[in-house]
């Protein structure tokens, strides 16, 4: 409920989306049985070809949506996970909260307990290069492999660093998220508690149903509300997405060092700050989101490459070029993932509660819609197509 009510938008359509296509590209009961093998040479000679596929010459990652990022899939550890990745075209990652139970034993026996939980946290949470990552991964068995405890938690963590670890997943567009709690949080809600929980175990498909049903509804309901407020205050996106550029603003202030255009590029800067190596920001970037062309800025840091929001190296080179930082602002800034437009419920946001015009400022929002935007009536977006029909 969070993730959707809190401007996860897209992304859940994208979930829903890539579900229906496992369940039609690849059989849920095959899952367990094939485990981490290939799904053969096939598959594989589909997949190479998928890979050509572009749009005014940016390469398309998810064939689904049409999108040029891939995204990526987080669940337990289990045989199931890097399959089912592989059958929805996701990036694959492991819950890191999962990944965390394990800890409390792995500090058995040591005389230094704190110490060695905090550098073995860290593994996962704070090296952001690789390099870092190997030198830590080797001082922690120095360190604390006298103990059997901790060296298996090492070596389980080492074996599946790249799914883990943030010198790996900062990489991959997750929403800046590294665990499945946002997933969890639903589904505690199916399971229920207590005698709800008792009945459920033993209710028909009907009824199970019904129980669905309710808690779609009551989330929706919370939903629409929330973005009839974000419409009425003219607001483009999540409160969440909007905190976290200003805090991308407080932390160019203190951080960033330099910023120097690149060479006769027009919207490239090299960006500096006082730790770690220098980014590349681009204020003009070619990005695909379903199946349209966007032009948007982007950098190579961790956290924008995770997040897609604006980060402290954009803001610095933003203000460099003599271009507007805020969102509300301009509204180009903003990866369109980002976009309450966007948002399954929107249309019916508009339609049902505040019997306000849609915004008009984005082409490419309804032509993804299937609406024109040059008159954008409170009642058109209702029929807007946000799933395709095909896959």
């Amino acid at each position: 409920m969070c993730q959707t009510a809190h401007g996860m938008n897209d992304g859940f359509m994208n979930i829903i989306v890539d579900a229906i296509k496992a369940a039609r590209a690849f059989h849920l009961s095959s899952i367990v049985e094939t485990g981490a093998e290939e799904t053969g040479a096939e598959d594989d000679e589909t997949a190479e070809l998928e890979t050509n596929e572009e749009i005014d010459g940016i390469t398309i990652e998810n064939h689904v949506l049409k999108n040029s990022y891939k995204g990526s899939l987080y669940t337990d550890d289990g045989p199931f996970s890097r399959p089912l990745s592989k059958a929805i075209g996701k990036n694959p990652g492991l819950c890191t909260y999962h990944e965390m139970a394990p800890l409390p034993t792995a500090t058995t026996g040591q005389p230094n307990a704190d110490d060695c939980r905090r550098d073995l946290s860290a593994l996962i949470f704070r090296h952001r290069s690789i390099e870092e990552l190997n030198e830590k991964i080797s001082e922690c068995r120095s360190k604390y492999g006298t103990k059997p405890e901790a060296m298996k938690f090492i070596d389980a963590l080492e074996d599946k660093k790249e799914k883990v670890c943030l010198a790996y997943t900062q990489w991959k567009f997750s929403f800046n998220h590294s665990s499945t709690q946002r997933a969890e949080g639903y589904n505690d809600r199916l399971k229920g508690h207590a005698d709800l929980k008792a009945m459920l175990s033993q209710a028909d498909l009907v009824t199970m149903h019904k129980h669905v049903k309710a808690i779609e509804v009551d989330v929706s309901t919370k939903v629409i509300k929330m973005l009839e407020k974000h419409r009425r205050n003219w607001e483009r996106v999540a409160t969440i997405y909007e905190d976290a550029v200003d805090e991308s603003i407080r932390m160019c202030t203190l951080h960033v060092k330099s910023c120097s255009k690149i060479g006769n590029t027009g919207s490239k800067y090299e960006v500096q700050c006082s730790k770690g190596p220098a980014v590349v920001v681009d204020l003009d970037t070619k990005i695909v989101h379903r199946g349209q062309v966007f032009i948007i800025p982007t950098c190579t840091c961790g956290y924008w490459c995770s997040s897609f929001r604006i980060c402290m190296h954009i803001v610095k080179a933003l203000l460099e070029d003599g271009r507007e930082v805020k969102s509300v602002k301009n509204v180009k800034n903003i990866h369109p993932i980002h976009l309450l437009q966007l948002h399954p419920l929107w249309p019916e946001a508009l339609r049902k509660q505040c019997k306000m015009e849609d915004y008009n400022d984005l082409p490419h929002i309804g032509m993804i819609l299937g609406v024109s935007q040059e008159k954008t009536e409170a009642s058109a977006p209702a029929a807007a197509a946000v799933c395709p029909d095909e896959f």
